[in-house]
């Protein structure tokens, strides 16, 4: 995002007599710190900060860039709404953020579920897998996709579910392993996965521990590409999976970028203040 402020701010094409300025939170992925962000900006009550000598105090909240999970999008984007303050996200996917009466003010730069859903059953009906499971997390993000994806399913005639499993929040061993019990007795031998990468680990080391093998694992975008799950303990067991990943392109000048920034060389700085102190 700094990048992008700053490539706008640096062609006089764009907005021209203007600067955009940013101040960086970390929700801490959890909704309640997210929404008191959010809140504080909307209503000025965040701390002043200092960029340079021209830029003192509190300027006006033109946007917000995030939030990452649609349970933070989804209590962000209702008080935004009233006040009409855009928000833009880059990973919140629940269909029920297109919601304009909702959620008037919200988008986004990720397609929603709907379209991840409908792929997923393409590839399901090609292969013709007619029998699988399905696990999803305990989330907005987890219940809205489960109820389009049998919706679809049965609409397609794709095939049935032998079992559809919420992953725990809290990633309780116990539920874990009653779960895994239940896919390793199930004659279904798709398992269809829409869940974070954090409850993919916790889920994995149970599927290793009780050695669950000869499934062929589908994977929605929050996990396919994770690189805490491309690790010589679970590959024996996940070699073979599909996913549905986002497509993504080369940003010029984003690289160098990177790789240029020393903010703990350099405080004073406009990237070092904003990227460490906010």
């Amino acid at each position: 995002m700094v990048f992008a402020i700053d490539e706008i701010n640096r062609n006089s094409n764009l907005l021209p007599n203007v600067t955009l300025g940013y101040s960086l939170y970390d929700n801490c992925v959890k909704p309640a710190v997210a929404f008191r962000a959010a809140l504080s900006l909307v209503s000025s009550q965040e701390k002043q900060f200092i960029l340079d000598k021209n830029c003192i105090g509190n300027p006006p909240v033109l946007g917000i860039v995030g939030d990452s999970t649609s349970s933070s999008s989804i209590a962000i984007s209702t008080i935004l709404g009233l006040y009409r303050v855009p928000m833009v996200s880059y990973f919140a996917t629940c269909s029920c953020l297109s919601d304009r009466r909702r959620f008037p003010s919200f988008f986004r730069t990720i397609p929603s579920d709907d379209f991840q859903v409908r792929a997923m059953i393409k590839i399901v009906k090609h292969f013709g897998w007619t029998w699988a499971g399905l696990l999803i997390s305990d989330d907005e993000y987890g219940r809205h996709v489960t109820r389009s994806f049998q919706y679809d399913l049965v609409q397609s005639g794709a095939g049935c579910l032998a079992y559809s499993e919420v992953l725990p929040l809290s990633n309780d061993p116990t539920e874990l392993m009653k779960i895994v019990a239940m896919m390793k007795k199930s004659t279904a031998r798709v398992v269809i996965v829409f869940a974070h990468e954090s409850h993919m680990i916790h889920l994995m080391e149970e599927v290793v521990k009780q050695n669950v093998t000869g499934l062929q694992w589908m994977a929605s975008e929050a996990w396919t590409a994770a690189d805490v799950l491309q690790t010589p303990q679970f590959m024996p067991y996940l070699g073979g999976t599909l996913g549905i990943a986002i497509f993504r392109g080369e940003i010029p000048g984003l690289r160098s970028f990177l790789l240029r920034i020393r903010p703990e060389n350099d405080h004073s700085s406009s990237y070092g203040s904003s990227m460490v102190g906010l």
